[in-house]
């Protein structure tokens, strides 16, 4: 007990357990939540453990529908029990991975600073800023793999420094166990991949202070290759093996990155639109000049200062931000890693400047305290709103797609006396983990041909294959896909569905058509049919949740 107790006595720092408990609070307003598109690497997680392989259904082939597959990996166990809720275990499961990432964090600055007042007091306000950042708060608890991805984000950084400062003959140990890293984040998100690209520029900043270390920089930068290269390259054997494909079907369902994509990485507009979500109006512009300050000062005197090896870290994690797609489930969903890093350089910034400042001690640390204070004050008010704005109406509820295309459609079969029903509908993570129908994905991201049909131009192709090859038992349609498939306008909807319930809507300044519908030659009793269609209450839900219409990005 004495050894454990020594070994994470890490864990138990008054300056991580401090804002530890403070994020505690922040995630309390989002406890019952968790975003829908979770539900699918759960559908995948539970079928896993239950030794049915890595498919989205039981007795479906296999279809990499999913882009994190170290998340699906992790999460596995805790679907012992099927089926229950999974919030509370999954909510327990970001928590502990979040703790985790504060003592990292702790160790990075003590890194950075020393052990010292300095290293404490930035830790305190590095973390406690992190608490009260909705986006991070938010994305961390959403039982997505941003917790995991933050953590090995935060354990890369780590083995960065700790390489950095070992001699150079024990350096090889820690190259390794960043190449260990870099595998973890291209395997929890496909987009971690550049974080691959932060060692070697790590290797480059250490050979431009002494050009007599290209040996072991060679040596390392090439074991660091070869673990991440190995481990992601066996990822790909085995996605070939099991799932017959070079790709992930996410990748056909939603395209690869574009050239335009990578050309707004000298865009402004995106960057300046996440910095100005963390300051106010008048901030923006000081912090900017800060870190361009500070940057200029860490550049010439990089032989000293090890705040520059935060650099490909950071760039890494804006990278990311920059290539994936504006993100329509809000709250700067991409950004995560970028606030955990932005943030420990910002305060270390501030530590490096007042500490090696003309003032006397006590007025250095009394300033730093000031400054500190404010930016916390700012935080709150800024953050507020937005965490109880989103608290109030979050971004599709798990446990509101599970009511309405899981259960819903499971009264809708035994209502009807129908038996192995299909069900096409594009809101699918909490329709996969309790519908007991088989469900044809209209995104297209567990449907190998829906994926290369949904985004062709010609809509006919994906219409032929629906009502020719599936016809699915019921088809949900709202707002943006029911503009999208437009199975209204084909003759062959009318003469094949009846409507459960319909009624038209709006999507921007489209009209549209919502409803849930039947195929009629699987309703054996009309008279079931028609007192299910005068029972059903108005599915005004859907106007309530103004989140659920939206399209998976």
């Amino acid at each position: 007990m004495y050894f454990l107790l020594k070994k994470f006595r890490s864990f138990f720092h008054w300056q991580i357990l401090l804002p530890f408990f403070s994020f505690l609070s922040h995630a309390y307003l989002f406890r019952s939540w968790l975003i829908d598109d979770a539900g699918i690497s759960f559908a995948y997680a539970r079928n896993l453990f239950h030794g049915h392989g890595i498919v989205s259904q039981y007795g479906v082939p296999p279809v990499e529908g999913f882009s994190n597959p170290l998340w699906i990996f992790l999460i596995a166990p805790a679907f012992f029990n099927d089926p229950f809720d999974p919030t509370p275990i999954i909510k327990i499961i970001s928590l502990v991975l979040i703790l985790a990432t504060f003592v990292m964090v702790s160790k990075i600055i003590q890194y950075l600073l020393k052990e010292s007042w300095w290293s404490r007091v930035t830790t305190v306000a590095v973390l406690a800023t992190l608490s009260l950042n909705t986006s991070f708060v938010v994305w961390t608890t959403s039982g997505l793999e941003n917790s995991l991805n933050v953590f090995c984000c935060a354990l890369y950084c780590l083995f960065i420094l700790k390489y950095v400062n070992q001699p150079k003959e024990r350096a090889s140990k820690f190259a390794i166990y960043a190449g260990l890293c870099a595998a973890a984040l291209a395997l929890t998100r496909p987009d971690g991949i550049i974080f691959s690209a932060a060692f070697p520029l790590v290797s480059m900043i250490l050979l431009l202070n002494d050009k007599l270390r290209w040996k072991i920089e060679t040596k390392n930068v090439s074991l660091f290759s070869i673990t991440t290269i190995g481990l992601f390259a066996a990822y790909i054997s085995f996605r070939l093996a099991y799932f017959e494909d070079i790709y992930p079907n996410t990748y056909y369902a939603k395209g690869g990155p574009s050239l335009p994509a990578a050309f707004s990485l000298m865009e402004l507009k995106k960057t300046c639109t996440m910095f100005s979500s963390m300051f106010f109006s008048w901030l923006p512009l000081t912090m900017l000049a800060l870190c361009i300050l500070t940057s200029s000062y860490v550049i010439k005197n990089r032989k000293s200062s090890l705040i520059i090896f935060l650099f490909p870290i950071i760039f890494c994690s804006l990278a990311i931000y920059h290539l994936l797609p504006n993100d329509w489930m809000g709250e700067f969903r991409f950004a995560t890693n970028f606030f955990l890093m932005f943030n420990i350089f910002l305060y270390v910034s501030f530590a490096y400047i007042f500490m090696e400042s003309s003032y006397s001690p006590k007025k250095r640390k009394k300033i730093f305290l000031i400054i500190v204070t404010i930016l916390f004050l700012q935080s709150i008010l800024i953050y507020l709103p937005r965490s109880k704005n989103f608290s109030n109406s979050p971004t599709v509820p798990f446990s509101y797609v599970a009511d309405f295309f899981g259960k819903r459609f499971n009264d809708y079969a035994s209502k009807l006396d129908i038996n192995n029903a299909s069900l096409l509908c594009p809101d699918l993570g909490g329709t996969l983990y309790f519908s007991r129908h088989t469900i044809f994905d209209l995104a297209g991201l567990t449907d190998r041909n829906l994926a290369k049909l949904i985004n062709k131009k010609n809509s006919d192709s994906l219409k032929n294959y629906v009502f020719n090859e599936l016809r699915p038992t019921f088809i949900h349609l709202h707002g943006f896909w029911s503009l999208k498939v437009d199975f209204h306008q084909d003759k062959r909807f009318k003469k094949l569905y009846t409507a459960i319930w319909e009624k038209d809507s709006t999507w921007g300044n489209w009209k549209a058509i919502d409803g849930d519908y039947v195929l009629k030659k699987a309703v054996t009793n009309d008279s079931k049919l028609k007192s299910l269609q005068a029972n059903i209450q108005e599915l005004d839900k859907i106007d309530k949740k103004d989140t659920v219409p939206f399209p998976r990005g």
